[in-house]
């Protein structure tokens, strides 16, 4: 069995995460302390066995199986072991490539080519059951793409930017076609099918990062077909941070980031330089300045009026839950 999998099956298992998570308080309470427990020790693993460990958590605790309870303390802690460790999005990054490369390798190789790689493989798995080389993980290119934007969508970090601004430029799919000139599938058997732009896209939105240059996906189109506007919107967002003409930020941080880190201030300097000189020269040509939102240098969005409705909203709809929830009895 390939090593990385085994490890996280081994992880799963202990932290009790094959079904839904126990509903006795008591048995809950338990899970919680010993999966935070084990988040702590696993930390203390190399970054090539903790990440994807920590990784097959935060995944776990995204679907609607393995809901928390309270402030989802178990998801908060394996996000931020995981975002601790340098290298936990170039990981994901490593991966697909990798597959991508021996997927494209395996399908133009003969008949008797793939005869050798497949021997060689099950003997590799008979001597080193944990080795990793596992032919059907090494070529499902599909399944290991997807799954590591899958992580990636939850952990916002400019290093997880920075790779995924990379696959907004991966021209692979935009054709309709795959890696392999076989016609993009659609189906559920391994999730969404968008080539790696339209997941890229799909991750960004889900980072948290101040003023999006278009407004998120509806959830019912994601994973059918590509929105090249949605595409193009945020290629574009990301060529304005390679060449230095804005930066961003994260929902609730007041820290502007380039595409290598947080911006210097040399950095911010010049874009505001930039931003002065572009306005004094859409005032001279009769033109409205550039508003502050569409400025390079991020800055805190005004909340609009349908904004303030919807989290009165949200707020009356909260407080009537925690109201039946403390009348109703516990299990």
């Amino acid at each position: 069995m390939n090593k990385t999998v085994f490890i996280i099956l081994i992880f799963l298992f202990q932290s009790h995460l094959w079904g839904t998570l126990p509903s006795d308080p008591a048995e809950y309470a338990a899970w919680e302390k010993s999966v935070l427990a084990g988040i702590q020790e696993r930390t203390k693993s190399s970054p090539e066995i903790a990440i994807p460990n920590l990784g097959s958590l935060v995944s776990q605790l995204t679907s609607g199986y393995h809901v928390e309870r309270s402030e989802r303390p178990v998801f908060r802690a394996a996000q931020s072991a995981l975002l601790s460790i340098p290298g936990h999005a170039r990981y994901y990054q490593d991966q697909i490539e990798k597959t991508r490369t021996f997927a494209k390798y395996y399908n133009d190789a003969s008949e008797e080519e793939r005869a050798k790689i497949q021997t060689q493989a099950l003997e590799d798995e008979r001597q080193h059951p944990n080795s990793g080389k596992s032919l059907s993980k090494r070529i499902n290119y599909e399944q290991t793409r997807f799954e590591a934007f899958m992580i990636l969508r939850q952990l916002p970090s400019p290093e997880t930017v920075a790779v995924l601004g990379h696959y907004l430029e991966d021209p692979e799919g935009r054709d309709g076609i795959d890696l392999l000139g076989n016609p993009i599938f659609n189906g559920s058997d391994v999730g969404p099918a968008l080539p790696n732009c339209g997941q890229a896209c799909f991750a960004m939105e889900n980072l948290g990062i101040e003023h999006p240059p278009i407004p998120p996906s509806p959830y019912k189109d994601m994973g059918t077909v590509l929105n090249e506007e949605r595409a193009d919107a945020w290629k574009q967002w990301w060529n304005e941070i390679k060449s230095g003409k804005r930066t961003y930020r994260f929902i609730g941080s007041d820290i502007d980031y380039g595409p290598d880190g947080p911006a210097t201030k040399e950095q911010l300097e010049r874009i505001t330089k930039n931003q002065r000189r572009d306005d004094r020269t859409a005032t001279n040509r009769g033109s409205a300045p550039v508003d502050s939102e569409d400025r390079g240098v991020s800055v805190p969005a005004k909340p609009s009026t349908a904004y303030l409705v919807i989290g009165a909203v949200a707020t009356l709809l909260a407080s009537f839950a925690w109201y039946f929830r403390k009348t109703r009895p516990s299990l």
